[in-house]
């Protein structure tokens, strides 16, 4: 029978892994979810191993604390939880009034002093002291065994070319995702609401359009009353076009803030660029010229109506006054932005984006396909390992991340130049049925 019940988030499975290994290095005798049988009744059997063993170790990280199920574990441990800080992490209640044993940035070492901590809290003693021939062999057998299976979090710069990338960030925002990025055209999708503080707007006449010449000619305009414009989605595929009119007249992204969210970047063509925000409560603003033309898709006024029967109409709108700033607001749905882009330009400006999980994988027809689209590297920075060269066409996937940011992204030909940073608990890539583990290896690490 086991001593030991391992709880602990999906999202962690390589951390609980390290500590699997490492708890039975010692002689503990440990049961997680990976013993289940294929015929079990999970929950009765989770529950049982909870009632028989003698202690309950829950890896509190901001993944399990807002799992319910790591919860259930630890309300039904009672007496017998025994609490592992692994992130910096606000823990639920009731289990915030009770003391945990900080293991954050523990290097996998059974003889680290903080997972020494562990070992007396289960045992009630600590690490038996061998005669001198004795601890000699255990040392060498032990680091023969380490380099064969303990892998560490490890600290990775990255930089690849990709035709695009998803990642998520903490639920810990606001976030800045983008800051003041200069497009030359940009289609808003997916949106709430739209503000305009004031403006002049003129509409065209749908049944004057002029098929020879693919424009509305002088006589399709007519003036609207001048004043705020609030425009609300009427259905999720609403969209609003916006063209700048005028030489040198340009757009800003001035900027994008969400919560926790589910993010992507794609390049559809060259020079165009596609950023999905699926999360809560995305808001910002874009820095507009002082004319453009803006084709309003499945869109209601707020207050008035269109004075056109249409589904879409085109608007000319004129900001007399500066900020010439629109709001926007979107919620849990998300919200698509086409962007187009001048050459070489960065899509974060000076923001660098704190993410949790990132790949480089996008959904086949049949299966998940890379992203990569040219050479990169994953470089260690923090020790003297070679780097690992990536190819077009591998996979590469890091998730159980510890201060990880997105620190680049910009359009680099038909491509996007994508640099990361941080240190990370799940890091796999390679050819899609030879992926391997890039963590370091503890004999390589220390």
């Amino acid at each position: 029978m086991a001593s030991v019940f391992l709880s602990y988030a999906r999202a962690d499975f390589e951390s609980a892994k390290g500590f699997v290994q490492a708890l039975e290095a010692c002689g503990h005798s440990v049961w997680w979810d990976q013993d289940l049988e294929a015929n079990d009744q999970w929950l009765s059997t989770l529950e049982e191993h909870i009632d028989e063993v003698s202690h309950v170790v829950v890896l509190w990280t901001p993944r399990s604390a807002e799992s319910r199920m790591v919860c259930h574990e630890a309300s039904r441990a009672g007496g017998k939880l025994v609490p592992v800080l692994l992130e910096d992490t606000k823990l639920p209640e009731p289990f915030d009034q009770k003391n945990a044993l900080d293991l954050r940035g523990w290097d996998g070492r059974v003889s680290a002093e903080p997972f020494q901590k562990l070992h007396r809290k289960l045992t009630g003693r600590r690490f038996p002291k061998p005669a001198p021939w004795i601890a000699a062999a255990l040392t060498l057998g032990v680091a023969a065994a380490a380099s064969a299976w303990v892998r560490v979090p490890t600290t990775a710069d990255i930089d690849v070319l990709a035709s695009g990338v998803q990642f998520r960030t903490h639920g810990d925002g606001p976030h800045e995702v983008l800051d003041s990025v200069r497009v030359k055209g940009l289609d808003l999708r997916g949106f709430d609401t739209l503000r305009l503080a004031e403006a002049r707007i003129s509409i065209a006449d749908p049944a004057r359009y002029d098929l020879q010449t693919d424009s509305y000619p002088p006589n399709a305009w007519s003036e609207l009353p001048q004043g705020e414009l609030v425009l609300k989605s009427r259905s999720e595929t609403a969209s609003l076009m916006i063209t700048a009119l005028g030489p040198g007249a340009g757009i800003g992204m001035d900027r994008l803030r969400t919560g926790a969210a589910d993010i992507s970047l794609t390049v559809p063509e060259p020079g165009s660029l596609s950023l999905r925000v699926r999360g809560i409560s995305a808001q910002g603003s874009v820095l507009l010229p002082a004319e453009f033309l803006a084709v309003a898709d499945s869109c209601v006024r707020q207050g008035k109506a269109w004075p056109y029967a249409t589904q879409q109409v085109t608007l000319r709108i004129r900001l007399p006054r500066e900020p010439r700033l629109m709001q926007f607001t979107a919620e849990d749905r998300g919200m698509l932005f086409g962007l187009e882009l001048p050459s070489q330009a960065s899509v974060l400006g000076r923001a660098s984006v704190a993410i949790e999980e990132v790949t480089f994988l996008t959904q086949g027809a049949l299966q998940p396909e890379s992203t990569l689209a040219g050479p990169g590297q994953i470089r260690y920075p923090d020790r003297s390992a070679r780097p690992v060269d990536l190819a077009s066409g591998m996979f590469l996937h890091l998730s159980a991340l510890r201060d990880f940011r997105l620190m680049e992204a910009a359009l680099a030909e038909k491509a996007l130049r994508v640099k990361l940073r941080g240190t990370a608990g799940l890091l796999r890539s390679g050819p899609p049925k030879g992926e391997k583990d890039r963590r370091l290896t503890w004999w390589r690490s220390f």
